[in-house]
């Protein structure tokens, strides 16, 4: 027997791991797993899988993105949302990680050239950012 929706559930109806984890130790025991729950608990598994992995980069590249955003407030005189928003808007326009941007950033600050396919999409955020500052139009 399935147990009903638990009040745990996620938002789109999907049972959480545990309710999942419950379930398939019950069918196991009952020797009738069937394939439909299997095939969703791998699925869910490999979304819980990439959702963690996403979250350790988050984790690892969060000093190098803080200390990017420290060099783009020394050299541009930034505060630190202009400073994100020049890291976040050069990642999106380059279509490059955020990690990526910010260690060209640190790089550059110790004589290293700024790599090709970030030169314009930085110079762009960062005309944007003085641009928004002086209340002009971004050309």
């Amino acid at each position: 027997m399935r147990p009903t929706q638990s009040p745990n559930s996620s938002p789109d109806g999907a049972p959480t791991p545990d309710d999942l984890a419950v379930e398939m130790e019950q069918a196991v025991e009952d020797d009738a797993v069937p394939s439909g729950l299997l095939a969703h608990a791998a699925r869910r598994l490999i979304e819980l899988s990439e959702e963690n992995m996403q979250l350790k980069q988050a984790i690892e590249s969060r000093p190098m993105v803080d200390q990017a955003r420290g060099v783009l407030i020394a050299v541009l005189g930034a505060d630190e949302d202009e400073a994100w928003q020049v890291l976040l808007g050069t990642s999106q326009h380059a279509n490059v990680p955020l990690r990526y941007v910010a260690e060209a950033l640190i790089a550059s600050a110790t004589g290293r050239p700024i790599p090709d396919d970030l030169r314009i999409p930085l110079r762009d955020a960062m005309g944007r950012v003085r641009s928004d500052r002086r209340g002009t139009p971004d050309r």
